[in-house]
């Protein structure tokens, strides 16, 4: 069962508290596979694959060059990362603070990116949590939950619950 808890001030008044609402609902079942026709046709763009869907291996998504490059580009800095774990493993026994550093730093880059420090990441998760928002999201979101609550489930810090709310 979900739970679900919506906050109602549109009758709020200088001496009224809002309304909080909870309702419990049976989840509706797991999103569809689209058929492989459906697929086909999505793959000639004659037609748009329904959202939410499940995602399986013969998705159409992961045919996007844009993933197929993200995807070998992550095995190749899998492995990278692999081959520096003996190395820092060897520089933390020896305590050379010099090379520790150094294998930070390489490990930083491969994981945050080329010139991107852990700071700069962290102040990044702290405003956005680990996926960033756009306008046209956060109206898109607004506009389906207009007549609904919005569960958020493994939401972080809930900085998109509380960009939607600062609307």
């Amino acid at each position: 069962k979900i739970a679900s808890m919506n906050l109602s001030e549109s009758s709020r008044g200088a001496d009224t508290q809002p309304t909080t609402e909870i309702s419990i609902t049976e989840p509706s079942s797991s999103p569809p596979v689209p058929s492989r026709g459906r697929r086909l046709l999505s793959y000639l763009r004659l037609l748009d694959l329904p959202t939410p869907r499940r995602l399986v291996p013969s998705d159409p998504a992961f045919e996007w060059p844009s993933m197929k490059s993200g995807v070998r580009q992550r095995a190749k800095d899998e492995a990278r990362l692999r081959a520096l774990q003996t190395d820092a493993i060897e520089a933390r026994q020896s305590g050379d603070v010099e090379r520790i550093n150094a294998i930070f730093q390489r490990i930083s880059s491969i994981a945050y990116g080329e010139g991107v420090t852990p700071q700069a990441r962290e102040d990044f998760l702290i405003r956005y949590g680990c996926t960033g928002w756009t306008e046209d999201v956060l109206d898109y979101i607004v506009a389906l939950a207009s007549d609904r609550g919005i569960v958020e489930i493994g939401s972080g810090n809930g900085q998109w619950a509380r960009a939607i709310l600062d609307r």
